[in-house]
């Protein structure tokens, strides 16, 4: 009975904790806004989905989060020049955008 209590809580251990989070965005405003912080997040491990609503300016991030973390998300996007949720995106990065994402 004890070692099937052990490979019951160890086969927990090994789930992945998939997690679905909305950002906003305020300068997502544009197809190109969305084109670009889906290729700053493509290639991001623990990365699973991302959903872009320009309407709203919410984009919606499914991912692994024993991987990665909502505020690595949050970084990501703010790298690439915008201001996601509370990261703030540096002015140098954020000029770099096309007019339409400023």
């Amino acid at each position: 009975m004890a070692a099937l209590t052990c490979l019951l809580l160890m086969t927990g251990c090994y789930r992945q904790d998939v997690m679905t989070m909305e950002i906003e965005i305020s300068q997502m405003r544009h197809a190109e806004c969305s084109r670009i912080i889906i290729n700053a997040l493509q290639n991001v491990e623990g990365i699973k989905y991302v959903d872009p609503d320009m309407e709203l300016r919410i984009l919606t991030v499914t991912y692994d989060s024993r991987t990665l973390a909502l505020k690595n998300i949050e970084y990501i996007i703010a790298e690439a020049g915008f201001t996601a949720n509370d990261w703030e995106a540096e002015m140098s990065k954020r000029m770099r955008l096309p007019s339409q994402c400023q």
